[in-house]
């Protein structure tokens, strides 16, 4: 495995130090194919009245929907299968060094004496939860040094900026004239600064100078090596239909029963004899998650999961009007673009 060896960085480069490329071959290999068994179970039927009850629900729900259509309709066919909603996550880690520094305010110096520094990729960093979002720095140990601050001179101060080291800034009472104008015109001393025009600067306290900033005061600073560990859970997701209609985006909210979840370190397409299509599109998501992995990227897990939401088409008509709604997800959720009776002036029902 290729390593970066922190102690043949030069320390007093500020510059962001790259970080190296993984050697993500072994990790590229998906796991042995496979089939996959699960059982999705036939499609509960919808009846005419409860496709009728929960429409009508759905209308009085909508301040502009009639009711007399839900009522009055006649439902001719209802169509009851599954949608199946596929994810696939790739759950992954990048590493990024930069040195940074803080004040030193005396102890020990953990440097190069006490040991070489260890490659990148050799720092334990674990995440607190897998497949979720999070980032974490870490210090590399054996990579401290010990540096006179720069920004103060190894003065442990700097100028004011606020009274550009006057130590006493402009009244902005009397815009440092020193008096005041009445609603006559007539001039009269200032009350915020007493006549000079000019007030004491509380940032410095009258000095002209304030503490450093960067050393606080301490006139050195300690360097070292700081490991940023990144943690990304990238999704993506595709929904298989093959004998409804209904949108896609909804699937991805609509409560379902999960029939296959896997963990791997990477996973093989799902590969079932009874859906072709269901194969094609993981194995399109697989290859493009494959695809996507930057060289400075590991993937440390993968799952897949595949969820049956259950979909209902319910075609009616209604006066010289047809058409058709769905009825989805366990807690029976209604989708009607095209509701047929509006109950409110200038509603244009689509």
């Amino acid at each position: 495995m290729t390593s970066c060896v922190l102690s043949s960085i030069n320390c007093s480069d500020r510059d962001p130090v790259t970080s190296p490329q993984v050697p993500t071959r072994q990790a590229m290999i998906p796991e042995s194919e496979e089939v996959h068994n699960f059982n999705i179970g036939r499609a509960t039927p919808l009846s005419p009245d409860d496709a009728r009850d929960y429409l009508l629900c759905y209308a009085t729900s909508q301040s502009c929907y009639g009711k007399s259509a839900a009522r009055q309709m006649v439902i001719s066919n209802i169509i009851s299968s599954h949608g199946l909603h596929y994810t696939l996550e790739t759950f992954s880690e990048t590493r990024q060094i930069d040195w940074t520094k803080e004040a030193f305010t005396g102890g020990q110096i953990d440097d190069s004496t006490k040991g070489t520094p260890p490659s990148v990729w050799n720092v334990e960093v674990t995440s607190n939860q897998d497949f979720v979002d999070q980032v974490k720095e870490v210090k590399i140990p054996h990579t401290e040094t010990l540096k006179t601050c720069n920004k103060c001179q190894a003065l442990g101060v700097i100028k004011c900026d606020k009274c550009e080291g006057l130590g006493t800034k402009r009244c902005e009472t009397c815009f440092g004239n020193g008096v005041t104008y009445t609603k006559k015109g007539r001039t009269k001393m200032c009350k915020t600064c007493g006549g000079p025009g000019r007030l004491k600067c509380t940032d410095c306290n009258n000095s002209g100078h304030v503490k450093c900033p960067d050393c606080l005061g301490y006139k050195r600073l300690k360097w070292f090596a700081l490991l940023t560990v990144k943690f990304v859970n990238h999704v993506e997701d595709d929904v298989v239909q093959h004998q409804t209609g209904l949108v896609r985006e909804l699937f991805r909210e609509a409560s379902g029963d999960r029939v296959f979840q896997y963990v791997g370190k990477r996973v093989a397409p799902l590969s079932t004899p009874d859906d072709q299509v269901l194969n094609a599109c993981s194995k399109k998501l697989v290859e493009k998650h494959k695809e996507d992995t930057k060289p400075n990227e590991r993937v440390l897990k993968q799952r897949h999961t595949l969820r049956a939401v259950p979909v209902s088409e319910v075609h009616w008509t209604w006066k010289d009007k047809a058409g058709s709604y769905w009825v989805y997800g366990f807690d029976r959720r209604v989708h009607c673009p095209r509701y047929p009776q509006s109950s409110c002036y200038g509603c244009a029902v689509l």
